[in-house]
């Protein structure tokens, strides 16, 4: 049966003065301030289960940290992984004592993929709501990443086509040089006039037999 909270982790760590442990420290505070983020998660996790048997496994409130240490710092499921294993800090904040088992990288992300676009939706909107009250964001502006990521497509190149063949726009323009200068060639040669030195064959600087 899935719970909201440990009830009574083992053994964990004070607070170590760096500053990130005293965000985190402040994260903690807010999530505490805000019970019903760890119900809704609560929700997700036992959608479509039988919230009475099984396994205990990660309550709601060790799913959201967890989530939320991932989001933070931009990690792998794997890496997750090995944080909580390594850092008594993390295991501090997600509700891990110093000798309870952390889950696997798999269990970690079937329980992560539990909550719900709309959990998360209604997260924000609550931060954002606390961020106005205690005068830290007003919520007109937006930032978005745009942080460039390698991709398999290939490079982009100028568009553009020729009565829609699909010929790019260089190789189009190549081609009707090439047309123009062997239609002159053609001329010159049909009105006594040398041709253009273009079409004459090789050019001068060319050993010749």
């Amino acid at each position: 049966m899935r719970q909201l909270f440990q009830e009574q982790p083992s053994l964990t760590g004070p607070i170590i003065e760096h500053r990130h442990a005293e965000e985190l420290a402040v994260i903690d505070g807010i999530l505490r301030d805000y019970p019903a983020i760890i119900e809704w998660v609560l929700q997700d996790l036992q959608r479509g289960l039988c919230g009475h048997w099984g396994r205990e496994g990660m309550t709601a409130d060790q799913v959201l940290r967890a989530a939320l240490l991932k989001q933070m710092e931009r990690w792998s499921y794997d890496e997750l992984h090995f944080h909580l294993l390594d850092s008594l800090t993390y295991r501090g904040f997600t509700g891990f004592g110093w000798t309870d088992p952390v889950p696997g990288r798999s269990t970690l992300q079937r329980n992560i993929k539990r909550i719900t676009e709309a959990t998360w939706h209604a997260v924000n909107q609550t931060l954002l709501g606390h961020a106005k009250k205690e005068r830290v964001e007003n919520g007109r502006k937006v930032r978005v990443d745009a942080t460039v990521t390698e991709t398999t497509i290939h490079p982009p190149r100028v568009s553009g086509s020729t009565s829609g063949s699909g010929t790019s726009a260089p190789a189009s323009r190549a081609g009707s040089r090439s047309s123009s200068a062997v239609s002159a060639s053609t001329d010159a040669r049909g009105a006594g006039l040398p041709a253009s030195p273009a079409t004459s064959g090789p050019p001068s600087w060319l050993p010749t037999s």
